[in-house]
């Protein structure tokens, strides 16, 4: 029953949340006694209570509404712990209550405060569907200069968005068509459109300097995975890395490692074989500075913990590969565990 499944994942605090929810929820009132209630409140046997007091036919109707009243409690629970959508929630409210001035006042520092915050694809997402609500809210109070100045931003920030995407994009299937000969890409072959990306990495280190790394990052790895190899492109672009990575999210760190030490995988698997200790360098780093709750955000699957043991191996760090598998084999499926 999947109330009872549900049920057996709360903590006993939040067991404690739950049963006060039901006295007074939020949102929509369960259909069932006071009886049923305090019987869960107080913490009871409750599956002996349900089958002593009611037949089959309403306990079914009772978990029936309890799971429904679980899972707004647990969404309830999602929604208020997330700054975001509570404050964006909260604006939509004052612009319905025709508080204005309030809400364009939330939007301006949400629109602010993205420049202080590291940028990666769900700021860009982010900052753009801020953008828009605040543009429609302006647009019926004669604020001209604040509607421009908000529509070129737009523009601005989409192109960004827009150019970032597709160089994500071509960077993935750089990477993996190496590997993967069967790839059915011919859709993403007729998205063959001319962009100059070169000069949209320029333009974004004038107009919007705080999204230039990000994006620049994505244009090198991009470029260094669609030419022949060369290992002084490759030190170009991992020194780069280096020197901007504090500006990156934890999870486009975690990409950008992937891709890099995949393009060295495969340019040791063509012939070039004196990269082994950079190799590792790439690994060490990565694991020095995440967690290995962390490192999975880099696609850590049972192939790549394989390949990861062996370059530590080649180059004699067997301390290392074995401090390896010990902190980071918990985040591999348990039937690769045993594989």
């Amino acid at each position: 029953m999947k109330f009872k499944q549900m049920i057996r994942t709360l903590s006993d605090s939040e067991r404690k949340e739950f049963g006060n929810y039901l006295k007074a929820p939020i949102g929509r009132k369960p259909r069932i006694s006071n009886k049923i209630i305090d019987a869960f409140v107080k913490n009871e046997d409750f599956e002996n209570f349900m089958n002593e007091n009611f037949n089959k036919r309403s306990q079914w109707n009772s978990y029936s509404e309890l799971t429904l009243s679980l899972e707004d409690f647990l969404a309830a629970k999602r929604l208020l712990k997330n700054n975001n959508n509570r404050n964006e929630f909260l604006a939509e409210e004052f612009g319905k209550r025709g508080l204005t001035n309030l809400s364009i006042a939330f939007y301006e520092n949400e629109i602010n405060s993205l420049t202080n915050s590291n940028p990666d694809e769900e700021i860009l997402t982010r900052s753009l569907d801020l953008q828009w609500k605040y543009h429609e809210l302006l647009s019926g109070t004669g604020e001209t200069k604040k509607l421009r100045s908000i529509l070129n931003s737009r523009y601005e920030i989409h192109t960004i968005k827009f150019a970032f995407e597709s160089l994500m994009l071509q960077l993935e299937y750089e990477s993996v068509k190496a590997t993967s000969k069967d790839l059915r890409v011919e859709l993403f072959k007729a998205l063959n459109i001319n962009i100059d990306f070169e000069k949209i990495v320029r333009l974004t280190k004038t107009i919007a300097p705080h999204f230039y790394p990000l994006l620049n990052m994505a244009h090198k790895t991009r470029n260094l995975h669609s030419q022949p190899f060369s290992f002084s492109r490759f030190e170009n672009v991992r020194k780069y890395f280096y020197k901007n990575m504090d500006s990156f999210t934890l999870d486009f760190k975690g990409r950008m490692y992937f891709m890099l030490i995949n393009y060295l995988i495969h340019m040791r698997n063509t012939g070039h074989e004196r990269i082994d200790k950079h190799l590792f360098e790439l690994l060490r780093k990565r694991s020095a500075k995440e967690s290995p709750e962390t490192f999975s955000a880099g696609n850590l699957d049972r192939s790549h913990f394989r390949d990861y043991v062996i370059i530590a191996l080649w180059v004699n760090e067997l301390k290392w590969a074995s401090e390896f598998i010990e902190n980071y084999s918990i985040l591999l499926p348990t039937r690769a565990k045993r594989k």
